[in-house]
């Protein structure tokens, strides 16, 4: 049997609505579903279980007790796990399949049952929007095949889990990596048992790369869909001012002071400041780290 977990966070109804009816289309009928909703205001969104009458939801209040993405991740599992599935996909709220995704069930079915150490991920279109790139890693695109998964949906035989399991708690690292670098941290120890990921180059996935792993504003109400909608309209220039900002930022940071401030991330690879920025961002302030 098939599970899939799937993590949305604050108000992002237009993506998990697409991600859900993608999937729903193109998966078995008996799948298991299951949606984490993430400190969520948006109405729509707390009520989406009334449009997928086959989706089993849990609401979190506090994503920061619960650990993040990272712990939806370890939740799902097991949630799967006791609903007798033998296959597990993560995927994003931004991750839209298609009838491809066979690829990727077939391939971790065939893991599961001759017990191969392996997981799966398929090749991407629409990074930043340039649709006619297929890329898998996030750094060298050409190069995808010596690299890890990128998580925002990977597909794992249950016999895969289980022997790369942390601890005896966790599959996922949710306390070091609870808003990314997850999908890093798994891979690095897999290889030390010698297990191997596997890019299934039949299946092309659309990811819309639309992060947004950060701590709710509290302060914000969405009471219905008007506000909702309003919420993410896109105005012109909205995406120029948001890199504007973004680059204002990061002129303050230091990614140099920020290694050797923590000198545990040097293993992590993270060779320029927007590497290391994007880091300090995702996990670090959550950590209280200095840079």
């Amino acid at each position: 049997m098939y599970g899939f977990v799937i993590t949305t966070h604050h108000n992002n109804y237009d993506l998990i609505y697409k991600c859900l009816s993608c999937l729903f289309k193109h998966i078995p009928t008996d799948s298991y579903v299951i949606l984490y909703i993430n400190e969520s205001t948006c109405y729509n969104i707390n009520t989406i279980n009334k449009q997928f009458k086959k989706l089993n939801i849990i609401k979190i209040k506090n994503q920061i007790k619960n650990n993040g993405l990272t712990g939806t991740w370890n939740q799902g599992i097991y949630k799967c796990i006791e609903n007798k599935c033998d296959v597990i996909t993560i995927l994003g709220h931004d991750t839209y399949i298609n009838k491809s995704i066979k690829y990727l069930l077939f391939a971790a079915e065939r893991a599961q049952k001759y017990n191969k150490l392996e997981y799966y991920g398929p090749l991407f279109k629409n990074y930043s929007n340039k649709s006619h790139e297929l890329f898998q890693d996030e750094k060298h695109w050409k190069n995808y095949t010596q690299r890890y998964l990128i998580g925002s949906i990977f597909t794992f035989p249950l016999n895969t889990l289980i022997k790369n399991k942390l601890n005896k708690n966790y599959f996922f690292d949710e306390i070091n990596y609870p808003f990314g670098y997850n999908d890093i941290e798994w891979y690095e120890r897999f290889k030390k048992i010698n297990g191997k990921a596997v890019i299934i180059e039949e299946c092309i996935i659309e990811h819309m790369y639309q992060r947004s792993w950060i701590e709710i504003d509290k302060n914000k109400i969405y009471p219905n869909q008007e506000e909702e909608k309003e919420e993410n309209k896109i105005y012109p220039n909205q995406e120029e001012e948001k890199e504007e900002k973004k680059e204002k930022k990061q002129i303050n940071f230091n990614w140099i002071n920020y290694l050797k401030n923590n000198p545990d991330l040097l293993n992590l690879n993270l060779t320029n400041n927007t590497n290391a920025y994007n880091h300090y961002m995702t996990i670090g302030k959550y950590q209280n780290r200095k840079y």
